[in-house]
């Protein structure tokens, strides 16, 4: 039995489960954290402007030119692809997709407390 990672408390009943991996380049940050369903629903509430949700037919449709966090302008080279999976009891896995500048994946690597991962070659 382990405690939420939001709100580090056991609860009764099974946690979610979000994965969160950003990108770029040879770079990558990510982790796993265990979720009550309140703190899920918050988090997907928090960031839904920002993850845009993968349709079934993997056609994504969102920019590539400007940061999803502040909309600032970005370049390929100067921004961070986010991968968000979302692991709910009873529901089908939901994948978002996200594009952030430093300055927001900065943010999220802090607030979410990513760490640095071994690159897959």
């Amino acid at each position: 039995m382990f405690p939420c990672d939001v709100h580090h408390q056991r609860i009764r009943g099974p946690l979610d489960a979000i994965y969160l991996a950003l990108l770029r380049g040879t770079d990558r940050v990510s982790r796993r954290l265990r979720v009550c369903p309140e703190d899920r629903s918050a988090i997907l509430a928090e960031f839904n402007a920002e993850w845009v949700l993968s349709t079934d037919d993997d056609q994504v449709e969102f920019g590539f030119d400007n940061c999803h966090g502040c909309k600032s302008e970005v370049t390929p080279a100067a921004s961070w692809a986010g991968f968000v999976t979302v692991y709910a009891k009873g529901s089908e896995r939901a994948d978002y997709f996200t594009l952030y500048c430093d300055r927001c994946a900065s943010e999220s690597i802090q607030r979410f407390g990513l760490i640095p991962t071994p690159s897959r070659a």
